[in-house]
């Protein structure tokens, strides 16, 4: 119970702030095109040939659109769910990890507001507007987004915290492989979908391993487990003392 309030307190609190900077469209653009021209100057300005390689195959772009759409917070709340009664502890570094991340974010979002690259004018479209009106229909971009919070992309992020935290928890080898490579797919959906620059899923991954970094030496995570149903203990492991793997 007390879990579950203080998530959802952490999601008010998060989308408030992205909230506040909702209206600082000005200033968000002109931050966009610094990106653009320091990604330039980097040779890291991959979004228009990302794009541009994805965009006349539609099964791609939906493909890439689906993944942006469905494969963030779906994602992170069945991370959560399972970690949570299979193996406390890393749901502990994976919920503090977060949770710190997500603090810098929002002071990154409040003094650098950045538009993404669809809303940039730099020639990229927005393949969700374009081949998803069910999601627009349905309030996919509601007054509860913030349009200019694309510096740090915590849909990469905050994916790849879940991947390696998930992989820590698993024993089959195939497992950790599709959990290491969900967070790739999804760099490459936010930026084929013209939601992010390179730079902000950079960014969005330092920021997310810096948190995990910090949550793995604060302190140490509570203990004990809850039992697993059956299909939980298939995929975990059991055999290895708790102190003994790596997350």
């Amino acid at each position: 119970m007390w879990e579950a309030l203080l998530v959802i307190a952490g999601l008010v609190v998060y989308f408030g702030v992205r909230v506040v900077v909702q209206d600082d469209g000005a200033r968000a653009l002109v931050n966009a095109a610094s990106i653009f021209r320091f990604e330039k100057v980097l040779h890291l300005a991959w979004e228009i040939p990302l794009q541009q390689a994805v965009i006349d195959h539609m099964s791609l772009v939906r493909l890439f659109n689906w993944v942006y759409i469905w494969g963030h917070w779906p994602v992170l709340i069945a991370s959560m769910f399972f970690l949570y009664f299979r193996r406390r502890d890393i749901y502990w570094r994976l919920r503090m990890s977060m949770i710190i991340s997500g603090t810098i974010g929002l002071v990154i979002f409040l003094s650098f507001p950045v538009a993404p690259p669809r809303l940039a004018d730099v020639g990229i479209s927005d393949t969700i507007a374009l081949y998803d009106s069910t999601y627009q229909e349905v309030g996919g971009r509601s007054q509860f987004t913030n349009q200019y919070a694309a510096m740090p992309s915590f849909h990469f992020g905050w994916n790849l915290l879940a991947g390696l935290c998930l992989a820590s928890a698993v024993r089959r080898r195939f497992l950790r492989a599709i959990l290491i490579g969900l967070p790739i797919l999804m760099a490459f959906a936010i930026t084929a979908t013209g939601n992010h620059f390179v730079v902000d899923a950079v960014a969005g991954g330092a920021i997310a391993v810096l948190g995990l970094v910090v949550a793995r030496s604060v302190a140490t995570p509570p203990a004990g487990n809850r039992v697993p149903a059956r299909w939980l203990h298939r995929l975990t492991p059991t055999h290895e003392p708790a102190a003994d793997r790596v997350s």
